[in-house]
């Protein structure tokens, strides 16, 4: 699941312009197994589950977390004890 603003969704350069270009880059960047859940998800799901949900946003975090090195000028290493 992806939140877009009303622009990036439907606007005139959104997701809905071009969709082939969109079903593409959503393929390439989560892989093909999350289009999948999303596809299964899209064709069974008449109320919202929230394991599925949870399920589904899990693996977008693994996904984000892999391409993602830690800052290290973000981590804090404790001051020396005296």
């Amino acid at each position: 699941m992806m939140l877009m603003c009303w622009s990036c969704h439907l606007g005139p350069k959104g997701w809905h312009k071009n969709p082939l270009d969109s079903w593409e880059w959503l393929r390439e960047t989560m892989g093909q197994e999350f289009v999948e859940n999303l596809r299964w998800l899209a064709q069974t799901r008449s109320h919202v589950d929230k394991a599925a949900e949870r399920l589904l946003l899990e693996a977008q975090l693994r996904k984000l977390s892999e391409h993602t090195a830690p800052n290290p000028a973000l981590i804090r290493t404790p001051a020396p004890r005296q």
